[in-house]
């Protein structure tokens, strides 16, 4: 064997080993993403029933266990879209409102609140929500279910860590 070919062979060696390396890198990364990643469960009917009897007359609410978890569930099963709610996608989400009959706010487990009517026909501006809120009426969690109505940002707090999800229902 000459030294060229001994060389060649070596690098040929050396790059399938690399190969099988990188392979095997990108094996074990897409498996622990896939063991990482939680199935969406599946809303049982009494969920779904909540969400749709909520948006229809929301003092349903209150007889209901676990309410906003409830509703939450139901939710993520009914809405025609649902999406994360923060303050740098608050503008193009309240926007989507006047496609849609009805929209739910939701915070954490403790505040659920639905827009009235068309968003832009009644709303107060937020310095830090960057946008127009919308007049809503809903329920805080505070032991019991507290009826409030007022501006949005009075209801959901100012933009924070917490989890607040916001759903589009058709009519």
């Amino acid at each position: 064997m000459t030294p060229f070919s001994r060389l060649v062979t070596i690098a040929f060696q050396h790059n399938l080993y690399n190969m099988r390396y990188s392979s095997l890198l990108a094996l074990l990364f897409l498996v622990l993403v896939g063991c990482n990643s939680e199935p969406k469960r599946e809303a049982s009917p009494e969920e779904i029933s909540v969400a749709i009897n909520f948006i229809n007359d929301i003092e349903t609410l209150r007889f209901v266990e676990n309410p906003i978890a409830s509703f939450k569930a139901g939710a993520e099963s009914t809405a025609a879209e649902a999406y994360a709610f923060d303050a740098d996608n608050a503008q193009i989400m309240l926007e989507k409102t006047k496609d849609y009959g009805h929209t739910v706010i939701v915070v954490e487990d403790h505040t659920v609140v639905v827009a009235l009517g068309n968003s832009q026909d009644e709303c107060r501006q937020s310095a830090s929500w960057k946008a127009c809120m919308p007049y809503v009426r809903g329920f805080i969690k505070k032991g019991e279910l507290e009826y409030q109505e007022d501006f949005a940002n009075n209801l959901i707090g100012s933009p924070d860590k917490q989890s607040r999800r916001i759903y589009f229902f058709n009519e």
